[in-house]
Order: C-alpha cells, then structure tokens, then sequence
C-alpha cells in the first residue's frame, strides 16, 4: 500500500481544536482525514453553517481533503434503533444534515452507525427499526456525491458480519456501501481463539477474517477502520494485535479503498498527536 492510501480519522482529537488536528495531520505528512463530526470540529446537529465554512476553508489551506465525514451518533440524542419514534425520526433528520455537511466538505463517504438496541428491546424489532431510519437516509444520499457507508459489527442487535449482511439486507439499497471495522474483526478474532484454546487449539485467523468480510460483502467494502487493541481503539503499535499481518491480508484481497486510523483512548487525551505518530511510524513500515 502507498502512504496516500491511509487516512486519519480525528475523534481521537476530540477535546483538540479542529486548527490544532489540521495542523498535527499536516505535520505528519498524511493528507485525508476522515472528519468527526462532534462539536469541537464540525456538529451538524443544530444550526452551524458558518463552523462548516470554516472548516472547509481550514482544511483547503492546508492541502488536505476530507475522505470522509464521522457524524456523532453514540451521543444519548440520536439512535436510529431506538424503540421511540420521536427519537428515530430526530436521528433521521441528524443524519440528512449530516449528509449535507459531507457534500459542503466535499466528502466521499459517509459514516452510517446502525445504532444500539435498548438493553430490553427485541433485536429484530430493533433490526427493522433501524433499517427503516437507515434506509430512508441512503435513499436520499442516492441523490447526491456522498456514499452512505454502514459499520460493519457495530449493531448489537445484529452483531458480526453476519448481522451486518442482515442488516443491509433489510435496508435493500444498493448505492449503501460498507465500512469494515477491522479492529473490530481482529477483537472478535481474539476473543474467538481464547474461547477455542482449551478445546482445540485456536480460532479465527486474521485471514479467515478478513477473507470472510471480503466475501461476504465483495465490492460493497469502501472504507477501512483500523486500529490495535485489545482494550480500546489503540494508536499502532500500542496493542498487540497483528497490523501488519492484516494490513497484507487487504492487500490480498485486492482492496483499493484507503484505510482510516483510529486511535480512541483515555491514554491519549492529554496527547493525542503522540498516537498520531505512532500510527505514521507504523503507515511509513507498510509503505516502505
């Protein structure tokens, strides 16, 4: 892979002025960035036109492009797998504003997070719920530049790739892509081999894994999340999963999306650049 092929998504700045993360990316010398949308970069949840002007003004100057737009959804206000209505609906008209934001930034994609089922919700109550809301938003983005992507695994109520597959099923549009948390697939990985060791000596490979969301969901895979763990989305290098391992596996596969990094974690708040560079030490090993 080429080091233009890696993007940066910045929650991992999320207490850091969107000035202050444009300028660490830059210094860093990666140039797309996948850009949340919480309220210290660029809220698309209440009136905010001029803060969008000027991030994308920010983000011109400096020779960089935003790959990708990260609406804040884990917030308690939004959930399109909510059991209330008001509240589904609230998400739907979050998630269009969102939609418009991403087209302003001149985005390609973005990110669909498919929700979290109450704790005493029936998931495929809460499965129907949220397609309904999901598909309604990618309906209308089939009208614009942006590609809605939905995060694979990241539905309670319908977990792993499996439950994904379902999902997007359910939503039946075909213009809806799919971003791949692969942290999520290497966690997932681990947990399955440690269940396994006793019995039989093993679980999942990275590359049972990988090939898995690679079949499963073929051309559909736009976008990629990486990070290392386990116990939270660690800068590379932190954790102890495989990276390099995976990141030859989607080579494999023929993959010729960008790979975003995430790096999420409590140890990092007070110094989020120092997991910035982390990741690019690592990009810079892969690229050679």
């Amino acid at each position: 892979m080429q080091r233009e092929d890696f993007a940066v998504l910045t929650n991992g700045f999320s207490r850091s002025s969107l000035e202050y993360t444009l300028q660490c990316i830059r210094e860093a010398e990666i140039r797309k960035l996948c850009l949340w949308g919480g309220v210290t970069h660029c809220f698309a949840g209440y009136g905010n036109g001029e803060q969008l002007k000027e991030a994308k003004k920010r983000v011109k100057a400096l020779g960089l492009s935003v790959l990708s737009f990260y609406p804040e959804i884990l917030s308690y206000p939004y959930n399109p797998a909510d059991s209330s209505k008001a509240v589904r609906g609230r998400t739907k008209d979050y998630y269009l504003r969102c939609l418009e934001a991403a087209e302003e930034m001149g985005a390609s994609f973005m990110t669909l997070h498919p929700g979290r089922a109450l704790l005493d919700e029936k998931p495929e109550r809460a499965l129907l719920q949220a397609a309904e809301i999901l598909r309604r938003v990618a309906e209308a983005a089939e009208k614009g530049p942006v590609t809605p992507l939905l995060l694979s695994g990241a539905a309670n109520y319908a977990p792993g790739l499996e439950g994904t597959k379902r999902l997007l099923s359910q939503i039946g549009c075909k213009g809806l892509g799919v971003e791949l948390d692969a942290g999520r697939l290497l966690a997932e990985g681990a947990d399955d081999a440690a269940g396994k060791d006793a019995a039989a000596g093993g679980g999942t490979t990275v590359e049972e894994s990988i090939a898995e969301a690679f079949f499963r969901f073929k051309g559909a895979i736009r976008l990629i999340r990486l990070y290392d763990g386990p116990g939270g989305c660690l800068a590379f290098g932190d954790g102890k999963w495989p990276l390099t391992q995976t990141v030859k596996e989607i080579e494999k596969q023929g993959y010729q999306g960008a790979i975003a990094a995430e790096f999420q974690d409590r140890r990092y708040v007070m110094d989020p650049k120092r997991a910035l560079l982390a990741c690019v030490e690592h990009i810079s090993l892969w690229c050679g």
